[in-house]
């Protein structure tokens, strides 16, 4: 396996990862006093922090304080992160709802929730990455390696959340997932 199929492996992973969590976020913004137009708010802070991450993330790699790799590695290990605090939470507020509330205050798994979406938002610039990577290393055709690109974000988005769904009961599936990107994440090669 080469390594553009490596980046793109892992590029899958992950987007099937970040799609995963939600359906799990309905469940949670129904134990919150919020007002809808707030939920509406805090669900926006991944898209917010993806647009504010990829510009200081791109004027770094431009300034040359990091290189893409490392940018790319760290994304990785950030996503990794914010996938585990999205486990915490979920076994949190696995038993009963009414339990949750007694034990961990609503506000608590949502503030875990939004600092986990704005981790993930602002570092895990794997599309752009993984993009210029690619398209700058690869002597295939740019628009073949583009194409293949949009057709793993496209699958990723659809398989996502559906398997979150899925395995929204199953806990011991969370752990699992969750040391799988672990292990991709910590062990990453990626063209430079």
């Amino acid at each position: 396996m080469d390594s553009k199929d490596v980046l793109l492996t892992l590029f899958a992973i992950d987007t099937i990862a970040v799609s995963l969590v939600i359906p799990f976020l309905p469940q949670y913004y129904t134990l919150l006093p919020f007002s809808p137009s707030t939920l509406e708010y805090i669900s926006s802070l991944y898209n917010i922090s993806q647009i504010l991450g990829a510009f200081f993330l791109g004027k770094a790699s431009d300034a040359g304080v990091a290189r893409r790799r490392e940018i790319l590695q760290n994304g990785f290990l950030s996503s990794s992160t914010s996938y585990g605090i999205i486990f915490i939470v979920v076994l949190l507020s696995s038993s009963n709802v009414d339990d949750v509330k007694t034990k961990v205050s609503p506000y608590v798994l949502m503030s875990l929730i939004c600092f986990s979406r704005l981790l993930v938002g602002f570092f895990k610039q794997t599309y752009t990455l993984t993009t210029t990577i690619l398209t700058s290393s690869n002597s295939e055709s740019r628009s073949k390696i583009i194409g293949q690109i949009s057709a793993i974000l496209t699958s990723g988005w659809i398989i996502g959340p559906s398997v979150g769904s899925w395995i929204s009961g199953r806990v011991w599936l969370l752990i699992c997932m969750f040391y799988l990107n672990r292990v991709s994440s910590s062990n990453a090669v990626t063209p430079v």
